[in-house]
């Protein structure tokens, strides 16, 4: 009876262990979450800037816009699979000590944050589409007002050349 007991308390303790470090790992990928958002952010402002710097040349600017797609796109999948980690841990932990409420609703929350994560990113996304259609059109009607420029100055030319 007694190794039946002590085996037991082994067991409860390995567990116990086995569960904070669970949820210590969990409390540091919410950290690495909010790292990575951050992080993705100022990147992500960094483009912006170049973007929208009308000093710049188009094809710096266009760049700009495709490099800030590229950051998003990133900053998704990062964020979405350090959800997912803290999600799969506890379900790990619902496993070893069986369903709770608080670890459900916990769950729950987290897999509304994937679809949150989601919602923000198509926002980052229109924003990045409707800028890159811009800037193609500010592109062309720079383009266009050149043309007009030298058709301008070619037909005064030929004005003054035939006086």
């Amino acid at each position: 009876m007694v190794d039946a007991t002590v085996a037991y308390t082994d067991s409860l303790i390995e567990n116990s262990k086995a569960i904070i470090s669970n949820e210590q790992a969990g409390e540091l990928l919410e950290l690495q979450q909010t790292r990575i958002r951050e992080a993705s952010d100022r990147d992500a402002e960094r483009q912006r800037q170049i973007r929208d710097d009308f000093t710049k040349s188009f094809a710096d600017r266009i760049k700009a816009n495709e490099a800030l797609g590229k950051i998003l796109e990133e900053q998704e999948i990062d964020e979405k699979a350090t959800i997912n980690r803290r999600i799969n841990s506890l379900r790990l932990e619902q496993k070893e000590l069986g369903f709770n409420f608080e670890r459900r609703k916990e769950i729950f929350a987290l897999n509304t944050e994937l679809i949150a994560v989601e919602a923000q990113q198509e926002g980052f996304r229109s924003e990045q589409q409707a800028n890159r259609i811009a800037l193609e059109k500010e592109e062309a009607e720079a383009k266009q007002a050149k043309l007009d420029a030298a058709n301008e100055a070619a037909q005064k030319e030929l004005e003054t050349a035939e006086k």
